[in-house]
């Protein structure tokens, strides 16, 4: 899978996706037909890693915990 920066031109600059195998096809087709939401967000030495999942009930973003 493919994932880049869209161009900087955009005014709601996000990442661009791209499914190189029939698998990622269906993960990220499941990702936007069912209703994909963030399930996890961990800060790495690098930056953030954003886990992404399809699920029934989909809702906004977990709520951070006090």
């Amino acid at each position: 899978m493919r994932v880049k920066l869209e161009t900087i031109e955009l005014q709601n600059r996000g990442v661009e996706l791209e499914s190189e195998t029939k698998e990622e096809e269906d993960i990220l087709f499941r990702l936007w037909a069912d209703k994909g939401r963030p399930v996890e967000f961990t800060r790495t030495p690098t930056g953030i890693r954003l886990n992404i999942a399809p699920t029934e009930e989909a809702e906004c973003c977990p709520k951070e915990e006090d």
